[in-house]
């Protein structure tokens, strides 16, 4: 669930609360390629009402931009085009394969259309002809005439229609030939491979926003994402409004105790970072194990802010999807779990965080998955398998037998039985929203906060070259879920039993409250945010 991952820790600046002027902001936006921040107001217009196409058509087309743009500034995306210049059948191949990928794999099998993923291969190519990044990489030195002429031929090629991955992949190759012919290289064979990867991209991006060509960098932030584990300073860091911001700092990290969620970073090796983006920061930080890296960092809220520099060195490092604490209620000991993504590690961090709460005499349980974009789904419902004694969990839909039939609990764990309300928001999505609408369908939980993103689908990451010479991969949607009654989530997302749309502090007092009547409990204390609870603890 990458896209919202990332839309979710975009600036949250000051927001026009009516719809004409949001769609404003969001086109002036789009108009000067400012693709994250358009993208975040036009999916900000489109939950606000569902039936704004046009909204969700803007988000997708900023997604497909702000994609094409963070490909372009990976070194990795550069030295695999470099790797199959003298290769352009292999590039040809990879493009060839996508589309089988995706016709094997895709949820609903009769969308994929080759004409269809073919001309949405024509608009990333044509997107990418109009970005300098991709011009002086690829065609330095062109003449405006020959890209004039150049750009003529590909609008011909727009609605052309292709019968197979083969047809797809010879017009690929033919417009390779026309580059030449238009004057726009030497040879054919050395644009060709450019080409078949912006057609590869387009061909995921014709499907939904979630299916995605991942190029090597990219695959290789999924891969740690998922994990939870890499080699750094034991940072999460987001650029925002050409600031570095600290959004998490990893326990028993190298960077724990002398960097704060909030922080900013100056400068990495004493390198300015402006015009970075998120992903070429965090490459900055990693590292060889035992190898050194010096930070320059602000603490913004200080009296009086100076930058301080840091000499981190880089070890292992593991992120943390669970923050578990106990805390007391009229003398009542009560638990908060927070989950913040389904990774690998999140089964066994959970399940560490309950055997505490039971060793404390834990009463009741506030499970938290506000701002929870999903993650692993498998691992999402081992979760739940945790709070359940029996009942269908979902249903999946997809042409992989996986992802396709009932999802029981197991029969072996002994659920935890203690009273749970769950926290969720309108970020909550995917894997969180399966298991928020699982506990809630089959009456083991109370829900609190705001009907959650309306995110039913499941995608997993399939390799493109088993040989590892060609790292590359795609994220497709390999499936759709429902609830334990057959309700979809896709554009409905969970609704609560107790609504609150006031702020997460809101949210926290009602979910404490809620807990406690169930508990039977009465509620002597004044009202007030429990302190451990705030998203970003």
């Amino acid at each position: 669930m990458l896209c919202l991952a990332w839309l979710a820790n975009l600036s949250q600046a000051a927001t026009p609360t009516d719809i004409d002027s949001l769609r404003r902001e969001a086109k002036d936006l789009e108009q000067r390629g400012v693709w994250g921040q358009a993208a975040r107001l036009y999916d900000e217009i489109y939950r606000r009402d569902r039936n704004l196409t046009d909204a969700h058509e803007g988000y997708q087309r900023c997604l497909r931009h702000l994609y094409q743009q963070r490909r372009f500034d990976d070194p990795l995306y550069r030295q695999l085009i470099g790797r199959l210049k003298s290769r352009s059948e292999d590039a040809l191949s990879l493009y060839k394969q996508v589309l089988l990928v995706l016709q094997d794999t895709y949820v609903e099998r009769t969308k994929v259309d080759f004409s269809l993923l073919y001309q949405s291969g024509v608009k990333e190519l044509q997107a990418a002809l109009q970005k300098e990044a991709f011009l002086s990489e690829h065609l330095a030195g062109y003449k405006s005439e020959a890209l004039d002429s150049f750009r003529a031929r590909l609008g011909r090629a727009a609605s052309r229609k292709v019968q197979s991955a083969d047809d797809a992949r010879e017009q690929v190759l033919a417009l390779a030939g026309a580059a030449q012919t238009a004057g726009l290289v030497s040879r054919a064979e050395t644009i060709c491979p450019a080409f078949a990867i912006e057609f590869a991209c387009g061909a995921c991006a014709a499907l939904d926003e979630y299916t995605l060509f991942l190029t090597p960098g990219t695959l290789e932030g999924v891969h740690t994402a998922l994990r939870g584990k890499g080699v750094g300073v034991g940072l999460e860091v987001v650029v925002a409004e050409g600031q570095v911001a600290v959004v998490q700092v990893f326990p028993k990290g190298p960077a724990i105790g002398l960097v704060g969620v909030g922080d900013r970073i100056l400068r990495i090796d004493r390198q300015p970072l402006d015009g970075l983006n998120t992903e070429a920061v965090a490459a900055m930080l990693r590292g060889e194990v035992g190898s050194t890296v010096e930070v320059e960092v602000i603490t913004p809220t200080d009296m009086d802010p100076q930058p301080r520099s840091l000499k981190l060195q880089r070890q292992p490092c593991v992120a943390p999807s669970v923050v578990a604490r106990e805390f007391w209620e009229s003398s009542i000991p009560l638990g908060y779990l927070r989950i913040t993504v389904f990774q690998e590690s999140t089964l066994q961090e959970v399940k560490e965080a309950l055997a505490h709460f039971q060793s404390q005499g834990v009463k009741g349980v506030i499970i938290d998955l506000r701002s929870n974009p999903g993650g692993l789904f498998k691992v999402g419902l081992a979760v739940t398998e945790l709070f359940l004694r029996d009942g269908i969990m979902a249903y999946t839909q997809g042409q992989i037998k996986t992802y396709n039939g009932q999802e029981f609990p197991a029969e072996t764990p002994i659920p935890l039985s203690l009273p749970i309300v769950v926290l969720v928001d309108s970020n909550t999505a995917s894997a969180a929203e399966a298991m928020a609408g699982a506990l809630k369908e089959l009456g083991r939980a109370k829900l609190v906060g705001q009907t959650t993103y309306g995110k039913g689908t499941i995608q997993c990451i399939i390799s493109l070259d088993e040989s590892k010479k060609l790292p590359c991969a795609i994220r497709v949607t390999v499936a759709r879920f429902l609830s334990p009654t057959k309700q979809a989530y896709s554009g409905q997302g969970v609704v609560p039993h107790l609504l609150v749309d006031g702020t997460s502090l809101d949210a926290e007092v009602a979910a404490k409250q809620l807990l406690l009547e169930i508990l039977g409990i009465p509620q002597m204390s004044p009202r007030g945010p429990l302190p451990m609870m705030a998203p970003d603890a």
